[in-house]
C-alpha cells in the first residue's frame, strides 16, 4: 500500500509541505497519481533510518 503525504510527514515528523516539496524536487522518490504525491513505504523506512544514522538492513 502507498503512503500518502500525509502519512509520511507524520512518520518523518516533517511538516507536510516539506515532503511535498522534496518529492517534487525528487529527493525523496515518488510517484504523482492524478493531483497526489504517493511513496513506497520502504524508501520512506530507509529515509527515516538515513536521517536517524543508521543504516537499513543489509546495506554494508
Amino acid at each position: 500500500m502507498l503512503m500518502t503525504i500525509d502519512e509520511v510527514a507524520e512518520y518523518l515528523e516533517v511538516h507536510p509541505d516539506t515532503v511535498r516539496r522534496r518529492a517534487r524536487d525528487g529527493e525523496i522518490p515518488a510517484a504523482k497519481i492524478g493531483k497526489q504525491w504517493r511513496f513506497h513505504p520502504e524508501v520512506v523506512a530507509e529515509l527515516r533510518q538515513r536521517r536517524n544514522g543508521r543504516r537499513p538492513p543489509g546495506d554494508h
